[in-house]
């Protein structure tokens, strides 16, 4: 579900940072959006373009843990903003078309 809620903010123009601490579903959520970007373009949804801006502002790391139930944004604030531009590792940045 979270991946999918990802490419469609990084479609948005959103960076985005997909978190998971377990590498296996880290590795998986990559997976799926490269698969994703390529589709769309195949399919002429999204140009060559828009899917590698697209790719460029999604990074991932294992690094951060967010609660997603947790409502207080007070809490959630800085936490985020912290980890707002914390670079993918080169082993699981996706790697776009």
């Amino acid at each position: 579900m979270g991946t999918g809620i990802a490419q469609v903010a990084a479609m948005k123009g959103l960076d985005v940072i997909l978190c998971d601490s377990h590498s296996g579903a880290l590795e998986r959520s990559v997976i799926n959006t490269e698969r994703y970007f390529k589709r769309s373009v195949a399919k002429e949804k999204l140009t060559q373009e828009d899917a590698e801006a697209a790719a460029r502002r999604i990074s991932a790391s294992s690094d951060l843990q967010v609660d997603a139930t947790c409502n207080d944004c007070d809490v959630l604030r800085p936490l985020v903003s912290k980890h707002r531009r914390v670079p993918a590792t080169e082993h699981v940045k996706p790697k776009f078309l």
